[in-house]
């Protein structure tokens, strides 16, 4: 099994508008479509500097390999034993706009921060990507909503809750934003 510390990145239109709303709320016109996050603890088995591959065993042994990009600094600090602890995190939102206040279009962004000369890596990096669409049509019976991106792709998609559509006109323009995020530690493996 392969796994890479840069996470595929992948709006799903599909989630947009579909959390339903609290009963007692207006319907909302922006919030958390999805968030979660998984913690990884893993052994080093093996640092293959040239490649940068990095073969682990994870706490029920079941081995696998990431490949540690550029980004990652110090990675000739890193034995055999040590200990690899990591948080990855993601989420979507969305957020309705009304036409002249976004442009519909992908923006994306990235950053992070990497550890001192010498010691361990460790450090976090997180990449924020917001694609924005234009609802192309609402039908209420179905119930769906057809949204068209910046380049004229329609894609419609099912609303689990319509009373998220309350409000909401052809021409809106919908915000998604997909963040995902890691956060590691590598530290000296126990003695034996």
């Amino acid at each position: 099994m392969r796994m890479h510390l840069v996470l595929p990145v992948g709006l799903v239109t599909a989630l947009a508008l579909a959390a339903p709303a609290p009963a007692q709320q207006a319907p909302a016109k922006g919030g958390v479509i999805e968030a979660g996050y998984t913690m990884l603890k893993a052994t080093v088995v093996s640092v293959d500097l040239k490649t940068r591959e990095v073969e682990l065993r994870d706490e029920t042994g079941k081995p696998f390999t990431i490949t540690a990009n550029e980004a990652v600094k110090n990675l000739d600090q890193v034995r055999p034993g040590d200990v690899i602890n990591a948080t990855l995190s993601e989420s979507t939102a969305y957020l309705v706009r009304k036409p002249g206040q976004a442009v519909p279009g992908t923006v994306a962004s990235a950053g992070g921060d990497s550890g001192k000369a010498g010691e361990k890596p460790k450090g976090e990096a997180r990449k924020v990507t917001t694609k924005t669409v234009t609802v192309a049509a609402i039908d209420l019976k179905a119930p769906s909503v057809t949204f068209k991106d910046a380049k004229g792709k329609v894609d419609t998609i099912p609303v689990k809750d319509p009373s998220r559509l309350a409000g909401v006109k052809v021409g809106d323009l919908v915000e998604l934003t997909y963040t995902e995020a890691i956060a590691f530690t590598v530290e000296k493996g126990p003695k034996k």
